[in-house]
């Protein structure tokens, strides 16, 4: 729902490299994070992305932000398993 975004937002989060978290942070934008979503997947071709083989597992969130109580993006976020791992 990029409409709902002002519009220097919307130009830095489509043509900039900036990070989303680091945009909502010079924005001062406040938003709630609803998840609505969390699978585990065997990372196949994203992991050339990560650096992992294909069979590692990666974990995933989808979630729904909003800001002034509206819905503003739904994001997916997918990081390998062994991220989370500690190595003793």
């Amino acid at each position: 729902m990029p409409e709902r975004l002002e519009e220097k937002f919307k130009h830095e989060l489509f043509k900039s490299q900036t990070p989303l978290g680091r945009l909502w942070l010079e924005h001062k934008m406040e938003t709630f994070k609803e998840i609505v979503d969390s699978v585990e997947e065997a990372a196949a071709e994203l992991g050339v992305y990560f650096q992992v083989e294909k069979e590692e597992r990666l974990l995933s969130r989808t979630y729904r932000v909003f800001s002034h109580r509206k819905p503003i993006m739904m994001i997916t976020e997918k990081f390998p398993e062994s991220y989370f791992r500690k190595n003793f």
